[in-house]
């Protein structure tokens, strides 16, 4: 079997070398720790070859091409490099807990990887000092659906690992969606085409600290934040599905087309859409937002969103 950590950086320095040493420690210690570097101008880089000169596992995919193309393009080319049975996520600022690996591995033994599948499991949140600020981020018995997911992603991208079989198909086209991360991406291609695994157990320690890109925030967004995360959303589910149709699963096409194309329908049959597929944020608070803006489209400044299948016909 197998395994390989995709770990991307980007002026890592401060934290970099705990994550390393964590990935390393782990108690299953058969996997390839792929390191791609993202443009890094502090010692980053002279990091990464300082541990790869003390541990074979390690491989710098890019020492002779380093340039910043962004997290989400970064990790798709990791995933792209070299083929595995299955693509651990990792940050470079965060501490992986000892039985990460073993955790995943056990539960993906117990299922059928010739299909799409991402994995992921809780995670703790900690600030710089590693101190802990929210023990379990995701609920008991977590159950993301595709209408929640839909909304706007609930999963970050340190908790997760996909198979092979969605990596496969990840890289049948260019990875050149703007306005969506890699995870979000990944776990909508799953919840298209096959599933989600959920392990309910802390294996990350996800760190909270000023560089973040994406923080852990419990706060109250504002509409138009909450617009701006459909309008993504929007833009990513037509991507998936025109890009990758054959692959959806037959009973879920609709769920999604409908989704994306809610803002060429009237308003009554945008409320009738809604409702019928229930698309959601899992909170009474959320939901209401989340429904107020399908339904109105209020905050839709650019209603013509149905522009990839013209790029993808372009292409071809």
């Amino acid at each position: 079997m197998k395994i390989n950590v995709c770990l991307s950086t980007y002026n890592g320095e401060a934290f970099l070398s705990e994550q390393i040493k964590s990935i390393l420690n782990q108690t299953y210690p058969d996997f390839t720790l792929l390191i791609r570097d993202d443009g890094s101008t502090d010692r980053t880089v002279e990091l990464i070859k300082s541990y790869q000169a003390k541990d074979k596992r390690i491989e710098f995919i890019n020492e002779e091409d380093i340039k910043n193309i962004g997290a989400p393009r970064s990790f798709y080319e990791l995933v792209r490099y070299e083929q595995a049975d299955f693509y651990f996520f990792s940050d470079q600022d965060d501490v992986w807990k000892a039985d990460k690996i073993s955790l995943f591995i056990s539960e993906a033994q117990q299922q059928n990887n010739s299909k799409p599948i991402t994995y992921y499991s809780n995670f703790t949140t900690v600030n710089e000092e590693l101190r802990t600020i929210r023990q379990l981020a995701y609920p008991d018995k977590e159950q993301v659906t595709l209408e929640q997911n839909l909304v706007g992603n609930k999963i970050i991208g340190c908790s997760i690992m996909i198979n092979n079989a969605l990596a496969r198909i990840w890289e049948l086209y260019d990875f050149d969606i703007d306005s969506s991360y890699h995870d979000s991406y990944l776990v909508l291609m799953a919840l298209s085409m096959g599933k989600l695994v959920f392990i309910n157990n802390s294996t990350i320690l996800y760190r909270q600290h000023s560089h973040n890109l994406i923080g852990d925030k419990k706060k109250a967004s504002p509409l138009n934040s909450f617009w701006a995360m459909i309008y993504s959303s929007t833009v990513r589910a037509e991507d998936i599905s025109v890009k990758y149709q054959k692959y959806i699963v037959p009973d879920r096409k609709e769920i999604i087309s409908d989704f994306y194309k809610l803002s060429f329908y009237s308003f009554f049959k945008r409320l009738f859409l809604v409702e019928r597929h229930r698309y959601n944020r899992g909170n009474f608070k959320e939901n209401l937002m989340v429904k107020v803006l399908l339904i109105s489209q209020f905050h839709n400044q650019n209603k013509a969103l149905a522009t990839n299948l013209k790029k993808f016909k372009e292409k071809k």
